[in-house]
This record gives C-alpha cells, structure tokens and sequence, in this order.
C-alpha cells in the first residue's frame, strides 16, 4: 500500500503546496 499512500499523500501535498504558494 506504499504506491496507493504515496499518490494520494502526494496529491493532497501538492494541493497545499499550491494553496500555500498561492
């Protein structure tokens, strides 16, 4: 379950990374 963890976690990284950058 790393692959599946590491998709979701990375897309919800990227979510906050974007609102925090924007």
């Amino acid at each position: 379950p790393q692959p599946l963890i590491k998709n979701g976690y990375g897309q919800y990284l990227k979510n906050v990374l974007k609102e925090k950058i924007f």
